[in-house]
């Protein structure tokens, strides 16, 4: 299990926020409040066509449609700082993944920390 909150360094904590927000996003299945802790390279990924924020979140909401709802659903279990603007977050679903706990990548702007791949 993660470390207690008020063990972690302020980016920490940020990064805790964001990552959690970003999984109550995903648990939501609203597309808007997806990509909204997407980078922009995350959301061209995602809807490379799309010319407005818009097109990000329509395309959100039908790829995250019901699979949202379990991902969001699982603990992060660990953090893993790799520099002061990267970082991994580690979620427990090893229970039905076939490699063990799943991980995605974030990435520091500014205050605010982005998921870079989907």
């Amino acid at each position: 299990m993660a470390p207690h909150v008020s063990t972690r360094s302020r980016s920490e904590r940020e990064l805790l926020r964001d990552a959690r927000g970003y999984l109550r996003a995903l648990r939501s299945e609203n597309g808007e409040r997806i990509c909204h802790y997407l980078t922009p390279e995350a959301r061209r990924e995602l809807a490379p066509a799309a010319r407005h924020s818009s097109g990000c979140a329509a395309r959100a909401s039908h790829d995250f449609h019901e699979l949202g709802r379990v991902v969001g659903a699982f603990p992060i279990v660990a953090l893993e700082v790799n520099s002061p603007n990267r970082a991994t977050v580690v979620i427990g679903d090893a229970l039905i993944s076939d490699s063990g706990d799943d991980n995605f990548e974030m990435r520091r702007l500014g205050r605010r920390w982005k998921v870079v791949n989907l």
